[in-house]
């Protein structure tokens, strides 16, 4: 299959495929966008980590803040490394589980980020920084990624599921509507029998 072929087999096929550059260049689109958007997240996801393990001591208003950065860019990049490594294997039935696994995992750690992260809200302070003074410090790197990456995934699954109703809504007037249309073509004038014409042989 098409999707268990490694880059350098994709990479030749397109050039078989292609007759000139234009043809070349359509066929390598889908594969450099999607080593490309691997290529971002996989950075992202370090930087996420990085600023977890750099922040372990600096937020005192709660020390599993960063805990939880290093958690979610972990199962992120482990996520990221098999499903790369394990593209051209065929264990179909190994990949589903771990994907199953890694969804539950996933929900767990943004259920516990909730708690950490929105539960430190309102006595939070991001501007003095005086460890062992103030309990209620974070650092503002720390406490405003974990903040934006819990509500970042808020506005995505709220993103999908108003696709979702939007769509649901317009093929349901869709189908109304040509429900509709049928039913008055059938009760159209129209369609009424035409006279017939009979023609006596003398």
């Amino acid at each position: 299959m098409s999707d268990r072929k490694g880059f350098m087999t994709q990479v030749r096929e397109a050039d078989d495929r292609s007759n000139n550059l234009a043809s070349y260049c359509s066929n390598m689109a889908p594969i450099t966008v999607k080593i490309g958007l691997q290529m971002v997240i996989t950075l992202i996801v370090i930087v996420v980590i990085a600023i977890g393990v750099t922040g372990l001591k600096e937020c005192p208003v709660n020390s599993l803040i960063p805990i939880y950065l290093i958690a979610v860019g972990g199962v992120s990049l482990t996520w990221l490394v098999i499903e790369v490594a394990c593209e051209r294997c065929g264990h179909d039935t190994a990949k589903a589980w771990f994907r199953i696994v890694k969804g539950v995992v996933a929900f767990g750690l943004f259920l516990a980020g909730n708690v950490w992260v929105y539960g430190a809200w309102g006595r939070v302070d991001t501007q003095d920084k005086n460890l062992g003074l103030n309990d209620d410090y974070c650092s503002p790197w720390v406490f405003w990624v974990a903040f934006a990456q819990i509500s970042l995934s808020y506005g995505i699954v709220m993103l999908v599921v108003c696709s979702f109703l939007i769509w649901g809504l317009l093929m349901c007037c869709i189908r109304l509507c040509c429900a509709k249309s049928g039913e008055l073509d059938e009760t159209s004038p129209l369609k009424e029998a035409a006279p017939t014409t009979s023609t006596e042989i003398p």
